[in-house]
């Protein structure tokens, strides 16, 4: 004998609905996953079944998945189910309890109508089956955390006085270091920005002690020049080797551009365009030097000499700070530019 009720489960899990012919159907609905507040438990989502006596009317698909899966004709599966429901349905007519397994059972109430009761061990959601229901824990109060609020205190302010700045102990070891760094770096500056021709000592010392020792010569001044401002100081030293003969030609081409009519002997301050070891070099490089700071301007061109060293003058000025304004425009012709004082 075919077990019609095997089929009607198998149904179910693809249905929504599965009719009886001349018993009713049996439907599906979905309950999404909640929580069940009198088990203390989380269920999971699932498919319930249900039973509508009202319909009744054969729609053929349990037939038909019964024809496909027994290899029987189709009026011979509409026969298995006819004699299913006649069972059924003369069991509970004698006030039995028919079960569907995974299903439900059935059964007459006192007013003699049909009463199903559903299985509700079974969930007809493929994607859930198996779940199970998971008992929620009570979590244990943690004790109060406490919390600890900031002390506030009350400075009274006076009057402000007089600041006086805190003393700190200065650190020798790093204003040495920076002093050392500093010399090197002036050093390398002289020494790479040099004009051509000009030689330069190895001792920085001596080269600036033979340039403030002793009194000075004013060789020659015109009209003062432009004025600007820098601080590089730039000291060279110069000692050019001429054959016999062209030095004397030098002196009597050069020499008449660099010594004009003395001028400005009140002035103190002068800024130095660059500085030559001898006089070969002055009247060679000197000349050509002058000529471009004529150019550009600069008509006070003169020549001081301090210890056998020739500095070549592009300004004098009474103040440092007028002579300090000369500094950034002339840098530019002639790199290292610096302000000899007169004493």
């Amino acid at each position: 004998m075919v077990e019609v009720e095997k089929y009607i489960k198998r149904l179910l899990y693809d249905q929504d609905c599965v009719i009886i012919p001349d018993f009713g159907g049996v439907l599906t609905h979905y309950l999404p996953a909640r929580f069940e507040q009198s088990s203390g438990t989380y269920l999971p989502s699932e498919r319930k079944v249900a039973f509508n006596e009202v319909l009744k009317i054969d729609d053929g698909l349990l037939a038909k998945f019964i024809s496909e899966n027994e290899g029987l004709p189709y009026a011979e599966a509409r026969r298995h189910i006819r004699d299913f429901v006649q069972t059924v349905q003369s069991l509970v007519k004698k006030n039995k309890t028919v079960t569907l397994g995974g299903i439900g059972s059935f059964h007459l109430n006192p007013e003699g109508r049909l009463v199903f009761q559903p299985d509700n061990s079974r969930n007809f959601h493929a994607e859930f089956y198996g779940l199970s229901p998971v008992g929620a824990s009570d979590l244990k109060q943690q004790p109060p955390v406490r919390e600890e609020k900031p002390v506030k205190y009350e400075i009274e302010v006076s009057s402000p006085g007089p600041y006086i700045a805190p003393s700190k102990k200065i650190a020798w070891g790093n204003w040495i270091s920076a002093a050392s760094i500093a010399c090197i770096l002036v050093y390398v500056s002289a020494v790479l920005s040099r004009e051509p021709g000009e030689t330069s000592s190895l001792s920085p010392i001596e080269t600036v002690r033979s340039l403030f020792a002793g009194p000075v010569e004013e060789a020659g001044a015109v009209t003062e020049g432009p004025k600007a401002d820098v601080r590089d100081m730039k000291v060279v030293e110069e000692a050019v080797v001429t054959p016999a003969g062209a030095e004397e030609e030098a002196v009597a081409t050069d020499v008449a551009v660099l010594h004009e009519n003395p001028a400005g002997a009140e002035h103190k301050f002068f800024v130095i365009a660059s500085v030559y070891e001898s006089r070969s070099s002055l009247d060679k490089y000197g000349a050509q030097m002058a000529e471009k700071l004529r150019s550009q301007g600069y008509e006070s061109v003169r020549t001081l000499t301090v210890r056998d060293k020739y500095m070549l003058s592009a300004g004098a000025f009474d103040t440092w700070n007028e002579a300090q304004k000369v500094i950034p425009a002339l840098s530019k012709t002639a790199k290292g530019a610096w302000i000899y004082k007169r004493r």
